[in-house]
């Protein structure tokens, strides 16, 4: 059901496979193909088959496809399992007993000699509907001219959710510098790190500095502005010239999204990366209750964001103007305006940071003190007084 995707990239071909296997079983194939046909005869026996899958695109059995191909097909699906289980309904007899009665697939592609595995990507309705688009306008114009992706209500709001990661103070280093982030380790701030977002370095393209420059400076330039902005509005200065370069940098930015759909699959690609990170967060002892709980408003953020982009009957409300540090504190602040501890302390604790930040900070005796602030904080049942009684 896919094959490679060639692009080019210094003249050199990149190609992208689709596998039922692992990517260690590819890198060993592929590394038998490179031998001489001799040893390559002797020795073929020692390796698993590592065959790539084929469909039928435009009447035609294939297996070279572009990544838009490849994404038209994926991301309609909910999830691998689901893919995998429509695709063993159709004849992939061509593959290997092992292969067929595999469960994972991997997209994997050769670049400066290495076998290297790229994300696939399932359940997005944005990225289906442009890889599409992108499908059939290139179907019409047969790649004469540069095709841009749809400028579409869908991709203006995830342009948007883009955008507020990087303004809220809470994610903004996430995307903007993860190595500020001192709770990261190296592979978590690795994972952050796309090439779409950084500058490119090529000296002949020096002179064409906005064209250039990486989503993450385009974004550093859109912080810098708005601050500006909001600065010259609360002093009720004129805010005319900031508008102006606000439009432009909001512009850029847009259209940076448009001009290679490969910026806006990279992208999402770093949306599943950022989640892997806040996962491996909230298994982490030195973190507090309360950076956890921070973490975990942003992982709802995700969630909102992609619901919101996924939804056929498409609605545009803006989910990401609030900063998950203010959202966590004006939380507490609901919460501890209900619930009446007897403990100063404890109120004071838990208005700072919840039930963690009490945890954290007194002794099990010292809160057992209260029996009635316990059963508040969840610590003893609802029925204890009760028992006591």
């Amino acid at each position: 059901m896919c094959g490679i995707i060639a692009l080019y990239k210094g003249g050199v071909k990149v190609a992208y496979r689709l596998y039922l296997n692992d990517i260690k079983t590819i890198q060993n194939r592929d590394r038998l193909a490179s031998f001489p046909k001799e040893k390559r005869d002797r020795e073929k026996c020692s390796y698993d088959a590592a065959t790539p899958i084929k469909f039928s695109l435009y009447g035609k059995l294939k297996d070279n496809f572009k990544i838009e191909e490849i994404d038209s097909l994926t991301c309609g699906y909910k999830s691998e399992k689901d893919f995998i289980l429509e695709l063993k309904k159709h004849n992939i007899s061509y593959l290997s007993d092992k292969e067929q009665a595999y469960s994972h697939l991997t997209l994997a592609y050769r670049q400066n000699g290495k076998t290297k595995e790229c994300p696939l990507i399932f359940n997005d309705l944005l990225l289906l509907e442009q890889a599409i688009s992108l499908r059939n306008q290139k179907k019409i114009i047969h790649n004469k001219r540069k095709v841009l992706t749809e400028n579409s209500a869908r991709l203006g709001t995830y342009i948007q959710f883009i955008k507020s990661l990087a303004f809220n103070k809470t994610t903004r280093y996430f995307i903007l510098n993860p190595k500020k982030i001192g709770y990261l380790n190296f592979d978590e701030r690795e994972k952050l790190t796309t090439d779409i977002l950084l500058d490119k370095s090529n000296a002949e393209e020096e002179s064409s500095s906005f064209k250039y420059q990486g989503l993450r400076t385009l974004l550093e330039n859109y912080v810098s502005m708005q601050e500006m902005y909001y600065d010259l509005y609360y002093k009720n200065l004129s805010t005319l010239d900031i508008e102006r370069e606000l439009r432009e940098i909001n512009h850029r930015i847009h259209s940076f999204f448009r001009e290679d759909y490969r910026n806006l699959r990279k992208m999402i690609e770093w949306e599943g990366q950022y989640r892997q990170v806040l996962c491996s967060c909230l298994n982490k002892d030195q973190l507090s209750q309360k950076r956890k709980s921070i973490i975990l408003l942003q992982m709802k953020r995700l969630d909102l964001a992609k619901e919101q982009r996924n939804n056929k009957d498409f609605y545009n409300r803006d989910l990401f103007g609030i900063d998950e540090e203010d959202e966590y504190y004006s939380n507490l602040s609901m919460t501890s305006s209900i619930i009446s501890f007897e403990s100063e302390r404890i109120s004071d604790l838990f208005t700072d940071g919840g039930v963690g930040e009490v945890m954290e900070q007194m002794d099990l005796d010292e809160i057992l003190g209260s029996s009635n602030d316990a059963v508040l904080l969840g610590i003893l049942p609802k029925n204890h007084m009760k028992r006591k009684l």
